[in-house]
């Protein structure tokens, strides 16, 4: 029976790694990022002691400084029995459309997919805001959040817009998103988020 727990858990990993794109896989150096020092330490502790409370982490700044890189090699750092899911906004949002999709299949897909990102232990939330339609996904979303939120989940999440501006993609639940995760994160905007 352990050996076939075992091998779930090695095909789950193995599902969720495949989710990531190969450019996030690439070994975390923390000498080649933009992202300030005291932030990448910051950022490496938090995988023992953050995984075990509701705190998460929000990286706010440019393409490119390394965000979602530094957030992955969190995830890869988790123990085998921790949870997570790296799932891009854009995905999110697409979810979300398609629970109202013809086909039953693809309607399944998107329900088991939200479900999973409401029930995993670590959700890494990439490109916050970058969505086609993040208004269509922002009821969603704040669902999501309040779900996590009142779970003790945590969520680790990237954007490259300033806060004013990600609540301003998100309309009238803007926010509420942004006040969810900023409630539930330790917060570092960097200069030069999108405006």
């Amino acid at each position: 029976m352990a050996a076939k727990e075992r091998g779930e858990s090695a095909r789950r990993r193995a599902r969720r790694l495949a989710e990531i794109p190969d450019s996030h896989l690439k070994p975390f150096e923390p000498w080649r990022t933009s992202l300030p020092r005291e932030v990448v330490q910051r950022a490496l502790d938090w995988c023992v002691e953050g995984a075990e409370d509701s705190h998460g982490i929000g990286l706010l700044g440019p393409d490119g400084m390394g965000k979602t890189r530094l957030l992955v090699t969190l995830l890869l750092q988790l123990p085998d029995t921790c949870s997570w899911m790296y799932l891009p906004a854009s995905r999110l949002a697409t979810a979300v459309m398609d629970q109202r999709d013809d086909d039953a299949r693809v309607v399944q897909r998107a329900r088991r997919l939200l479900s999973d990102a409401r029930r995993v232990r670590v959700l890494l939330l990439d490109d916050m805001g970058e969505e086609d339609s993040p208004r269509e996904a922002a009821p969603e979303l704040e669902a999501l959040l309040d779900h996590r939120g009142s779970c003790g989940l945590p969520v680790l999440w990237t954007s490259q817009f300033g806060l004013n501006d990600l609540a301003a993609r998100y309309g009238g639940e803007g926010w509420a998103i942004v006040r969810r995760l900023t409630q539930a994160s330790w917060l570092v905007e960097m200069g030069d988020a999108e405006v």
